[in-house]
């Protein structure tokens, strides 16, 4: 193993602000800046709070949204980030029937000025994994809104969800999620384990759609982007030079769960095409989705895998947006659990998060800067984690020249946690 991927021994701090490590380059050439040390933004969640998802606004702001569990029921709400503090909570739905999952999430999306589209999951059946997808839009910055619709079109008590919105340019939502129409009843683990999905033979598989989501909530058709993909792992989209690039995790009929693209022009959506040849085979749902971030036609792109039995947490660049992509370089210190969210600098290098694990109950959140040609920076610990799903899945976004950091802080009653970090050299 390479010092790149050796995990040190000596013992991390639980504080957000870890020390500043020296600028050493890691994979060749010159030094590579880390980002900045990490310094806390206080939570405007309370207790029972989980699931963050961070977004940020056209012409920069960050947004938290997350959900809080209440009783038997549960609410999605969000807030804006203004300077070092958050501003008020606004409530998108409260004390409804929501399915509350550790890796499949509400969100929130700045639409510019006032305007907000939102998602959650509803049950929608009596089957563990029984919930649909609702969305809504508010053009007074969440103090009222439309009336909640189903984003698909059927309603079966089948699983959908995993879902990302983003910004249409003519001021309209796209969104992609994935969806089990076609399925009877429970038919996959879901979220809670690595077992095997589709135990009943011959089970139709889970696909991935898409649709526009107009500023009054009214929907355009849908579209089949893939026909089969993999149960749980998370979507992730980001705009391109002509159109947007989604990436998810696909299921080939020989059990390959490779990350793929497709993307979306005035023509419809390009057939998938796979971003590297993993070859990871496995009859189980990883739950660990990519992420994908852009400037332009420069594209990075993050993901997991445990292809021959090694977890890796690998990037790739693109120079055409999305239509090929360079070789994967490995950024992880040797023991992944994944959960990745990218962004891109100015300079156009990638700046990574991750879950590493450093016990068997424990991992820190990692963050690390990746050029195109791989090489790689020290890196970073911005907190301590639990090792398991009550963790979540942390969030990462850029405004300007900082990051933000959101993430899970497990317990009987669970918080979300927030800091920030300065990009640093261009």
């Amino acid at each position: 193993m390479s010092p790149c991927h050796r995990r040190s021994g000596r013992a991390v701090r639980l504080t957000v602000a870890a020390a500043i490590l020296p600028l050493v380059a890691c994979g060749g050439g010159a030094a590579v800046p880390d980002v900045g040390p990490a310094t806390s933004i206080p939570s405007p969640t309370g207790t029972d709070a989980l699931a963050p998802f961070l977004s940020v606004a056209p012409g920069g702001g960050v947004m938290l949204a997350w959900t809080e569990r209440q009783d038997t029921a549960a609410a999605v709400r969000f807030s804006r980030l203004s300077g070092a503090a958050f501003g008020a909570v606004r409530t998108v739905v409260e004390r409804a029937p929501l399915f509350v999952n550790w890796a499949d999430f509400a969100s929130a999306l700045p639409l510019g000025g006032d305007t907000v589209a939102a998602h959650w999951l509803r049950r929608a059946g009596d089957g563990k994994f029984a919930y649909g997808v609702q969305v809504a839009v508010s053009a007074d910055d969440g103090v009222t809104w439309t009336p909640a619709r189903w984003l698909h079109d059927d309603s079966a008590g089948v699983e959908h969800g995993f879902v990302t919105l983003w910004r249409e340019p003519d001021g309209a939502v796209g969104s992609a999620w994935l969806d089990a129409r076609g399925r009877a009843g429970d038919s996959g683990d879901g979220h809670d384990s690595h077992t095997s999905t589709d135990t009943l033979a011959g089970a139709p598989a889970m696909t991935v759609r898409s649709r526009r989501l107009r500023r009054d909530a009214s929907v355009e058709a849908e579209a089949l982007v893939d026909p089969r993909s993999c149960d749980c792992c998370q979507t992730t989209a980001t705009p391109v030079a002509d159109g947007m690039l989604l990436a998810w995790r696909d299921r080939s009929p020989t059990e390959i769960r490779d990350i793929v693209v497709a993307r979306r022009t005035a023509s419809g959506w390009s057939t998938p095409t796979r971003v590297h040849a993993d070859e990871w085979e496995t009859k189980a749902c990883p739950v660990n989705g990519p992420s994908l971030a852009s400037r332009g036609d420069s594209v990075v792109i993050a993901w997991f895998t445990q292809a021959r039995d090694t977890a890796k947490v690998q990037v790739a660049f693109s120079a055409d947006g999305g239509r090929t992509f360079g070789p994967a370089h490995r950024i992880d210190d040797g023991d992944p659990l994944g959960r990745v969210a990218v962004v891109i600098d100015d300079a156009g290098r990638a700046v990574v998060s991750w879950h590493e694990r450093v016990s068997p109950d424990t991992a820190d959140l990692r963050v690390r800067r990746v050029t195109p040609a791989g090489a790689r920076s020290v890196g970073r610990t911005v907190t301590r984690l639990a090792a398991t799903r009550r963790a979540g899945v942390s969030r990462m976004v850029r405004d300007g020249a900082t990051v933000v950091f959101a993430w899970t802080v497990a317990g009987d009653h669970p918080t979300v946690a927030l800091a920030r970090a300065s990009l640093g050299q261009p």
